[in-house]
């Protein structure tokens, strides 16, 4: 399970989306939940990739319903979680 953000912050890809290797059509992953962050401003997603593309800074590229593919980017750590609560207590 991996944290990434499309390079299009305001594109929030399907859930279930298919997760492909940049450029060709295989097939390395799904995403399992996507929204847009109120706080972040812009979407984010969290997704199943094989290993060999879990690493931070990986370029992928997300498959939409349409059709259009989008690319993404994997984040460092669960960047979208904050365990000690800093964000919110200001």
């Amino acid at each position: 399970m991996v944290a990434c953000q499309p390079d299009n912050g305001s594109v929030v890809p399907e859930e279930a989306a298919q997760i492909l290797r940049s450029g060709t059509t295989e097939i390395v992953g799904r995403v399992t939940s996507s929204r847009m962050s109120p706080t972040l401003n812009r979407s984010i997603c969290l997704a199943q990739v094989t290993k060999e593309f879990a690493a931070p800074g990986t370029s992928l590229e997300v498959l939409l319903v349409s059709g259009e593919r989008i690319t993404a980017t994997v984040q460092e750590h669960h960047a979208h979680f904050d365990p000690e609560g800093v964000r919110l207590r200001g």
